[in-house]
């Protein structure tokens, strides 16, 4: 039984059409077919049913499918088994919100790359729920997303972060308390209008019966800082986010006089996918470096 052959059956699997697996593998679709046909004729058993343009696992296939997922990840375990980590070659594939990319990720990156350098780091950024649904469909290896908002079930939680929020402002010698009141009638920069952050300062205000009248949303959270910093306007962002315009006095926290504010930032990988000596290396920094 050729692992290769495994491959194309958990590619089909995934994307629920040969002509999808075949692309990611870099096949012809009758090479994908052609493989298929050997595992059933080997296993003396039918893999899938087709309907319509998709094709659905069978009793059999669904059985299979444990036994199939175990044979991979244990062909990567071999070829991994005596490999120095300059001689590894590949791609880690990481999916993040993009606060947590502007936190301590630079160090972990760079230790990274001096340990793996032939690792290929594809880093890309989206709200949770677009990571999850990309992690979901195995296009990333790792992603970071706000607890809150993400379901464990199919994914194993690799770290636990909680972050401070606060909210900010362009920087005064002099700035005072702002009660939540206050700053009701003052222009709010907000993220993109789904996000999390979003979703928990509009219940801060709630809770007091209040409401923000004036915001602009933007999804860029670097853009966002840079216009706090020459602005009589507030943001509600990740406090990390702004250490260094903060040490720089060119942005200030405001004292709201609430109780402190926090979300949670996990990592989840998928359970069902073996786990690289890179992407352990790399779980490792992160919990180390956080």
């Amino acid at each position: 039984m050729e692992i290769r052959n495994i491959e194309s059956f958990l590619s089909i699997v995934q994307h629920k059409t040969f002509t999808k697996a075949a692309e990611e593998l870099g096949y012809a679709q009758s090479t994908i077919t052609m493989q298929i046909h050997q595992l059933e004729e080997e296993l003396n058993a039918k893999l899938f049913d087709r309907i319509g343009r998709s094709v659905y696992l069978t009793d059999f296939g669904e059985n299979f499918l444990v036994l199939a997922r175990e044979m991979y990840n244990l062909s990567l375990e071999m070829k991994y088994l005596n490999s120095e980590p300059t001689m590894i070659h590949g791609t880690l594939r990481i999916g993040t919100i993009e606060s947590f990319l502007l936190s301590n990720m630079n160090e972990v990156l760079i230790k990274f790359s001096e340990n793996y350098p032939n690792i290929i780091l594809d880093i890309r950024t989206g709200s949770t729920m677009e990571l999850y649904d990309e992690l979901s469909k195995n296009n990333f290896d790792i992603v970071f997303g706000i607890e809150n908002e993400i379901s464990q079930n199919k994914f194993e939680k690799i770290k636990f972060k909680t972050i401070e929020m606060s909210f900010m402002t362009r920087y005064s010698k002099n700035l005072k308390k702002m009660t939540l009141r206050e700053m009701e009638d003052k222009l709010f920069v907000l993220t993109e209008n789904e996000s999390y952050y979003n979703q928990k300062l509009m219940q801060i205000f709630n809770e007091k019966n209040l409401k923000i009248k004036k915001f602009i949303h933007i999804q860029n959270i670097s853009a966002i800082l840079n216009i706090i910093k020459e602005n009589d306007v507030v943001a509600f962002l990740p406090t990390y986010v702004a250490t260094r315009y903060i040490k720089n006095k060119e942005i200030s926290i405001i004292d709201a006089d609430l109780e402190q504010l926090t979300v949670k930032v996990n990592g989840y990988v998928n359970k069902e996918k073996w786990k690289t000596p890179y992407l352990i290396y790399f779980i490792k920094l992160i919990e180390k470096i956080f």
